[in-house]
């Protein structure tokens, strides 16, 4: 008797395993990927005209990079970007954008236009949210499912040179990945 109340009890358990357990483990993972503009000029100009494209690569993440197969669900939180290493004339500004495109095409998709920003008052400073509105968060994020890539432009007017700073630009992304 006390034999087939232990099978029973084993084929309960065993029965409730693949009835609960049967289902993909999913995991969140959340992190961030950034690109790097070094801006020298050298003129001692004013008016200088600055136009330069990079690439955000989500696989610089480790995350995103070892789950790149069993990822679901790509979701871009936010983008932000920073300044620091200025140097330069104190009133010195940038106006023009920082657009987004997939990273095959030739222009920027969204962009963000930037009017007057004082370089010098940003410079190491904490990171500063770009504001995108959801639907472009998701456009970013349909971009890196694609292509686990995107590209950032930055493209504009320096007030005047001689200057020198870097820009970082930084997506956070979450990724949902089906682990087991």
């Amino acid at each position: 008797m006390k034999t087939i109340v232990c099978f029973i009890a084993a084929i309960a358990l065993i029965a409730m395993a693949f009835l609960s357990g049967c289902s993909l483990i999913e995991k969140d993972f959340d992190g961030e990927v950034s690109v790097h503009y070094p801006v020298n000029e050298t003129d001692d100009d004013s008016d200088i005209t600055y136009d330069e494209i990079r690439t955000l690569n989500a696989l610089d993440d480790e995350d995103i990079r070892d789950n790149l197969e069993k990822i679901q669900n790509w979701t871009v939180t936010k983008v932000s970007y920073s300044i620091s290493g200025y140097q330069g004339d104190d009133d010195a500004t940038f106006s023009g954008i920082l657009g987004f495109s997939r990273n095959s095409d030739m222009s920027a998709s969204i962009s963000v236009p930037v009017s007057g920003l004082k370089l010098s008052d940003l410079n190491g400073k904490a990171k500063l949210d770009l504001g995108l509105s959801s639907s472009d968060l998701s456009k970013l994020a349909s971009w890196f499912e694609a292509d686990n890539a995107l590209k950032v432009y930055m493209n504009g007017t320096l007030s005047q040179g001689p200057i020198s700073f870097y820009l970082d630009v930084y997506a956070g992304i979450r990724i949902r990945a089906r682990i087991l």
